[in-house]
């Protein structure tokens, strides 16, 4: 899904950018439940706090227009310089 709403000149960068953020998340996500876990002392609260993060990337993603994001990929790869061999970026 990612790598077909993306324009192919852009990929190594919004590609590094998604590690980063996974690299985040797997940070964040064990954070917060450790951090729910210590002040409620509930486990299954802890475990409620991580799926709320579910519940919100299943909202954001339910709102993402496939078909528009492909076009727009499309349309930017088309507007994009070629970059000549031997030439500076």
């Amino acid at each position: 899904l990612f790598a077909s709403m993306i324009p192919a000149y852009k990929s190594g960068e919004l590609f590094g950018f998604y590690g980063v953020m996974d690299k985040f998340a797997g940070m964040v996500g064990p954070s917060v439940m450790a951090g729910v876990i210590t002040l409620t002392g509930s486990s299954r609260m802890g475990i409620l706090s991580v799926a709320v993060f579910f519940v919100v990337g299943a909202f954001l993603l339910w709102r993402v227009d496939e078909d528009e994001g492909r076009q727009v990929a499309r349309d930017a790869q088309a507007r994009a310089r070629p970059v000549q061999p031997g030439s500076p970026g």
